[in-house]
């Protein structure tokens, strides 16, 4: 098994963060198109697990941003 330290100087070695985001966003955008359109949104049904796959994802990236997030001052009685 890769760490996720290896992983991520991987991925950040090959190309920088807001360029991935931005390229990401772009295939996004295309996809949104896909769906809306009646004629290839029944491409995009057939790959509902994969896109369940992108949402994940999506989802474990902001918990990792959400875990850094400094925590509120707490006033103990």
């Amino acid at each position: 098994m890769i760490a996720i330290e290896d992983i991520v100087a991987e991925a950040l070695k090959e190309e920088p963060v807001a360029q991935s985001i931005n390229s990401i966003l772009s295939v996004m955008d295309q996809l949104m198109a896909k769906a809306a359109n009646p004629a290839t949104v029944n491409e995009i049904a057939a790959e509902a697990i994969g896109i369940g796959q992108i949402r994940s994802r999506a989802e474990l990236i902001l918990s990792f941003l959400e875990v850094r997030k400094p925590q509120g001052l707490r006033l103990i009685k």
